[in-house]
C-alpha cells in the first residue's frame, strides 16, 4: 500500500467516465486565442500585483484570472451558438486555453517574474555608504543578470519616465533570465512527463483541483442549472460587492470577514498566550469552497497543525526557548523537512516505475508505453538532465560554487516535485511554504561564515524563484496533463500549449513589467521594494556577509525531525484508514501564509463532515455546484473590482492578499 495514498474516503464530485464523449480537441485556434490573450493578462496582473501589490490573483491553486476569463469565453460562446454555431470554441479548446492562461499568470504574478523585477535593478538603486554594497558585493554582480546603470536603476524606482531611454541597459538581463526561466519551466515539464503516468493512471491521484474548470466548461447544461451555484455565486459575490462599495464610500455598512477585525490575538492579551502573535480568523467564502473538494485529511490536518504551531509559540513562552532560539520554533525548517520526506517517499515507492522508465529511455524492454505521452521517455529524461546540468551551468556563471549547485537545484526539484503531488493527491487551494527553498536549507546545514562572497551572492539571485512556493509551474502543468487525459486530448499539444504561453509570457516579461515601473515606479510597489531587500539587505547578502552565521544545529534538527514526523504521519496514513493526519498537513499548517485560511479550513471541515456524515455521497454531490458558486462568485467580484482598478488607475477594493 502507498504511505502517500491510501484508499480515498472522499467522494468525488466528477470521474472521467462521466464526461462528454466528444469534448473536441486542441487545435491552432485555440493557442492562438490564448496567446492572444495573455499581453493582456500580464498587464493587469502587473499593475495589480506588482505595482500596486494588490489582489494576489496567482497565489491561488486555481489562478483567479484564468477562471475570469475562462467565464468571459464560455459567456461569448453563448452568443456564438446563437448565430454561428460551428463557430463555438469547443470543451477541449476553452480548456486548453485555460490551461495556457493559468500557467502564463503563475510565471507574470506575484512569486515569479514580479518577484524578478525587485531584484533586476534593486542594488545599483539603493547602494549607500551607509549600507557598503558596492564595498561588499558589488564587484560580484555581472552586469549579465542586474542593471548595473545607477541613472537606469533611479528612474526605475521613482518612476514618471519612459522605459525607452533605458531599454538599452535590460537587453542583457532580460536576455539571460528568460533564457534561465525557459530551461527551468522545460525541466519541470519534463520531470512531469516522466511521472505523470505513476501519479495519473497508476496511483490514481483525484486532482481536485481541476474539477472546477472541467464542471464548468461541461457542454452538458445540469451544472449551470443547478439552483445551488447560483445561490452560492450570490452570496460570495454580494459580499464583495457590498464591500467594494464601502470601501469607496466608508458611510456604507460592510462585512468584515478577514484582516485585522478578526484578529483573534485580541482576546489573548496575556503572558504566555499572547505570544500566539497575529492569528487571523480570516473566512474567505471561496476558500471554504475551494476546500470542499479537497481530501478530508488535508482540510482537517492543515488548520490543527497550525493551530498546533501556535501552541508551540506559548509553549516558547513559557520555557523561554523564544529568548534562548531566536528561530524558535524553526516552522520553514519543520516544513522543509516534512516537504523533502514527502518526495523522497513518493520516489522510493515509484522506483520501480522509474526504472521502467529508464528501460525505455535506452531502449531496452519495458512494460511502460510512452506512444502517448507528451514526449518520449527517452526524450524526458534527456531533457529533464540537459535542463538542469544547463541550469547548474548558469548558476556557477552568477558565481554559485560548483560544490553545492547540485545540492541546490536537487533540493529545488524535490521541493517542486512535492507541491506538484500535493496538488495532484489533495488539491491544496494554495501552499506557501514561506523560507521552505534550498536557501534556508543549507545556510542553517553549512552556515555563511565559511563560503565566499561570490557564491552567496548568486544563491541571493536565485532567491527570486523559490522565496515561496505558491505559484508553481510544475503543479499547473501537470493539471494541464490530467485535463488533456480525461478529455482524451493529445499530450503532445497540450504539452506544445503550455511551452509556447510559458515562452511569451517570459519574452513579454521584459517589457510589460519595466514599462510599468519606470511609468509608476517601482518604489509605490512594496513587493518589489521587499524582495529587494529580503535579497540585498540585512536578512539576505548584507546580513550574511557582515553578519557571518555558523551552522545552526536546532534548525538542522527540526529540519531531521520534520521530515521524520511526515514519515511517521505517512506510515500511520497507510496503514490505518482511520487516520486524520496528512503529512503535507502538517507542513502546508506550519507555513507562513495559511494563517489567511487556517479558518475557512476549519468551517469546511464542519460543513463538509456533517454533509457526509448525514446525506451521504448523494447529498455530497447535490451540495458541490453551492460551492463552487461561492468559489465563482467571489472570483468574479474580485477581478470586476481589480479591473475598475487598472481602468481609473487607481487601487480598489481586493480582499485576497496571501
Amino acid at each position: 500500500m502507498s504511505l502517500l495514498s491510501p484508499p480515498a474516503v472522499t467522494p468525488s464530485v466528477r470521474t472521467p467516465d462521466r464526461l462528454p464523449p466528444n469534448p473536441g480537441r486542441i487545435t491552432a485556434r485555440a493557442i492562438l486565442i490564448a496567446l492572444a490573450i495573455i499581453p493582456a493578462q500580464m498587464y493587469w496582473v502587473g499593475m495589480v500585483e506588482g505595482v500596486w501589490h494588490g489582489l494576489h490573483f496567482t497565489c491561488l491553486s486555481l489562478p483567479m484570472t484564468a477562471v475570469f476569463f475562462l467565464l468571459c469565453l464560455m459567456a461569448v460562446n453563448a452568443a456564438i451558438r446563437r448565430l454561428r454555431p460551428k463557430r463555438v470554441l469547443t470543451q477541449a479548446e476553452l480548456l486548453t486555453i485555460f490551461c495556457m492562461l493559468a500557467i502564463s499568470g503563475v510565471l507574470c504574478g506575484h512569486d515569479r517574474l514580479v518577484t524578478l523585477m525587485g531584484i533586476v535593478a534593486h542594488a545599483h538603486r539603493f547602494a549607500s555608504p551607509e549600507n557598503r554594497w558596492e564595498e561588499l558585493f558589488f564587484r560580484y554582480l555581472s552586469p549579465a543578470w542586474v542593471v548595473t546603470d545607477r541613472e537606469a536603476a533611479f528612474h526605475y524606482y521613482t518612476g514618471g519616465s519612459s522605459y525607452r531611454l533605458y531599454w538599452r541597459q535590460w537587453v542583457v538581463p532580460a536576455v539571460c533570465w528568460t533564457f534561465f526561466s525557459i530551461v527551468l519551466v522545460f525541466t519541470l515539464l519534463c520531470l512531469n512527463v516522466i511521472l505523470r503516468k505513476r501519479w495519473t493512471e497508476a496511483e490514481r491521484l483525484s486532482y481536485p483541483i481541476v474539477q472546477i474548470p472541467l464542471a464548468l466548461t461541461d457542454p452538458r447544461p445540469g451544472f449551470w442549472r443547478s439552483p445551488g451555484l447560483w445561490i452560492g455565486f450570490a452570496l460570495a459575490g454580494g459580499v464583495d460587492v457590498l464591500n467594494g462599495f464601502a470601501y469607496l464610500y466608508p458611510s456604507l455598512p460592510s462585512l468584515a470577514y478577514y484582516g485585522p477585525a478578526v484578529d483573534l490575538q485580541q482576546f489573548f492579551p496575556d503572558h504566555p498566550w499572547r505570544a500566539i502573535g497575529p492569528t487571523r480568523a480570516d473566512c474567505y467564502p471561496f476558500m471554504i469552497g475551494l476546500a470542499y473538494f479537497l481530501p478530508m485529511d488535508i482540510i482537517f490536518s492543515t488548520w490543527f497543525f497550525y493551530l498546533v504551531g501556535k501552541l508551540m509559540l506559548v509553549w516558547g513562552a513559557v520555557t523561554g526557548l523564544q529568548a534562548l532560539l531566536p528561530r524558535y520554533p524553526y516552522f520553514p525548517m519543520q516544513a522543509a523537512g516534512a516537504v523533502m520526506a514527502i518526495a523522497l517517499v513518493a520516489l522510493w515507492e515509484a522506483r520501480g516505475y522509474l526504472l521502467q522508465v529508464g528501460r525505455r529511455a535506452l531502449g531496452l524492454p519495458s512494460r511502460l508505453d510512452d506512444a502517448g505521452e507528451a514526449m518520449s521517455y527517452r526524450a524526458a529524461v534527456l531533457g529533464a538532465g540537459g535542463g538542469a546540468l544547463v541550469l547548474a551551468w548558469l548558476a556557477m556563471t552568477m558565481g554559485m560554487s560548483p560544490l553545492y549547485v547540485g545540492i541546490y537545484f536537487a533540493l529545488f526539484f524535490l521541493l517542486a516535485l512535492a507541491v506538484a503531488r500535493l496538488r495532484a493527491d489533495s488539491g491544496a487551494p494554495a501552499h506557501g511554504l514561506a523560507a521552505v527553498n534550498p536557501h534556508e536549507v543549507l545556510i542553517a546545514h553549512t552556515g555563511t561564515a565559511g563560503e565566499s562572497p561570490r557564491h552567496l551572492t548568486a544563491m541571493a539571485l536565485c532567491h527570486w524563484f523559490n522565496r515561496f512556493n505558491r505559484a508553481h509551474p510544475m503543479p499547473q502543468q501537470l493539471e494541464a496533463f490530467k485535463i488533456a487525459q480525461v478529455l482524451r486530448q493529445d499530450q503532445r499539444r497540450m504539452a506544445l500549449a503550455l511551452m509556447l504561453a510559458a515562452i511569451v509570457t517570459l519574452a513579454l516579461a521584459f517589457v510589460i513589467y519595466p514599462m510599468l515601473m519606470y511609468r509608476h515606479g517601482a518604489a509605490l510597489a512594496a513587493e518589489l521594494i521587499w524582495t529587494g531587500w529580503a535579497t540585498y539587505g540585512t536578512a539576505g547578502l548584507q546580513g550574511w556577509l557582515e553578519s557571518p552565521r555558523l551552522p545552526d544545529p536546532a534548525g538542522i534538527g527540526c529540519f531531521w525531525g520534520g521530515g521524520a514526523f511526515a514519515l511517521f504521519l505517512a506510515l500511520m496514513r497507510a496503514r490505518f484508514v482511520w487516520w486524520p493526519f496528512h503529512p503535507m498537513g502538517y507542513a502546508l499548517g506550519l507555513g507562513t501564509t495559511v494563517d489567511r485560511w487556517w479558518c475557512a479550513l476549519l468551517v469546511c471541515t464542519l460543513v463538509k463532515g456533517a454533509i457526509v456524515r448525514y446525506a451521504g455521497v448523494r447529498g455530497y454531490r447535490r451540495a458541490a455546484p453551492f460551492f463552487a458558486g461561492l468559489v465563482l462568485g467571489q472570483y468574479v467580484v474580485l477581478c470586476l473590482w481589480s479591473l475598475v482598478a487598472v481602468i481609473v488607475e487607481q487601487p480598489m477594493y481586493w480582499s485576497w492578499l496571501a
